[in-house]
């Protein structure tokens, strides 16, 4: 038995690995050539050392600890039975933000290390941290890449979020998982799934058009990709869903995200929102940190995607009350999709009313694409 197990029984971390802190120089090359292609994502940290090199991130690092939890991907009943037009949820945001709850493991850990081993330093790092954990996970033999870019471990498939302890004692090896990926030809299922095409290849993400990244991405939603959204207003699972070797995952051992709140909401409601409500349904979730504004905008057109009539009336309210303009605009466009005749005559009374440029280069977007023969027809819903 590997002298961790009994932390992490105590700890209920369900999969984690042991390895040394040496480089991953290989990580160097793959974001250069990213970043020349342009599809580094940008709100990955900066590809720089700390990246690639644990002790770049804690200079006396000797060991360094992966964990994966998994999270639910069951949606509450009460959501399921619901009859409201619904903005869905990317499953990972459902419960409590993950990197809250797994650098509270992570720094419980260090804490229990410097007991048992005597351990002086350590360093917990999540997601959002310089260093990869998806390649330490990799390199030290507890997961493996998927063709959608998404790394699996044992048990819980890509269902899965990932923190690493950096630590300045020696600590055994975990042996290698051998993990039995079933990408190749014969399935592609992600690929063939992604709505934008953003799976460009095996193992190549752009993220620039990758929905998970865009309901993230402040501004203006690309108008390209705003029928695609669907009824989605934060993230993307649709790779995971699709994806043969996700049917094979274990129940979870624990709800360690806590009984998830919301997989969906109201989307009249997320439009009403104040800055308090906002906080007090979403302030502790991973879909929290963007604010108010992105949501609000994501729902806007997904109001537009659901093609209900009840819709009309919520997007209508939007364009004479919201404080945004790029919720403002994003509500035009979903009353272009809901009713082409009232969209045109709202987009001319935006020229002519509403000063805002997003909501300008909207309004004049419709105009020019109205005024051509036969578009008005075929925007007929």
């Amino acid at each position: 038995m590997h002298p961790l197990e009994p932390i992490m029984q105590e700890l209920a971390i369900p999969v984690w690995a042991v390895g040394s802190a040496s480089a991953m120089p290989e990580l160097q090359a793959i974001y250069a050539d990213r970043l020349q292609r342009n599809i580094y994502p940008a709100f990955a940290a900066p590809a720089t050392t700390m990246r690639w090199d644990p002790r770049a991130y804690l200079p006396e690092a000797k060991s360094t600890i992966v964990i994966a939890v998994p999270y639910n991907v069951e949606p509450p009943p009460s959501i399921q039975a619901s009859n409201r037009i619904q903005g869905q949820l990317a499953r990972y945001a459902w419960g409590e933000d993950y990197h809250r709850v797994l650098h509270g493991k992570l720094e419980l850990l260090g804490k229990r290390l410097a007991t048992a081993f005597k351990a002086t330093v350590w360093r917990a790092a999540v997601d959002s941290a310089p260093l990869s954990d998806r390649q330490l996970a990799v390199k030290n033999g507890m997961a493996a890449f998927g063709w959608n870019s998404c790394v699996f471990g044992r048990d819980y498939g890509s269902w899965i979020v990932l923190g690493s302890l950096l630590i300045d004692i020696e600590l055994p090896h975990t042996e290698t998982t051998s993990i039995s990926m079933q990408c190749g030809p014969q399935c592609g299922a992600c690929l063939k799934a992604c709505p934008t095409g953003a799976l460009e290849a095996p193992y190549t993400l752009n993220p620039y058009i990758c929905l998970a990244y865009l309901t993230q991405a402040s501004g203006v939603f690309p108008r390209d990709y705003r029928h695609l959204l669907g009824e989605t207003i934060w993230g993307c699972d649709i790779c995971q869903t699709v994806c043969p070797m996700n049917e094979q995952r274990q129940s979870l051992p624990a709800p360690y995200f806590g009984i998830p709140r919301y997989a969906s909401l109201d989307l009249a409601e997320v439009l009403a929102w104040t800055k308090t409500e906002f906080d007090d349904k979403l302030g502790r979730s991973a879909a929290g940190w963007r604010g108010k504004t992105v949501l609000q905008r994501n729902a806007a057109l997904a109001l537009g995607n659901s093609k209900q009539a009840a819709a009309v009336q919520i997007v209508l309210n939007v364009l004479q009350n919201h404080g945004s303009g790029v919720v403002r605009a994003s509500a035009l466009w979903a009353l272009m999709q809901l009713d082409p005749s009232l969209g045109y005559s709202w987009s001319q009374r935006c020229l002519a009313k509403d000063s805002d440029p997003t909501v300008q280069d909207e309004a004049e977007y419709w105009r020019q694409k109205m005024s051509k023969p036969n578009d008005f027809e075929s925007h007929q819903p």
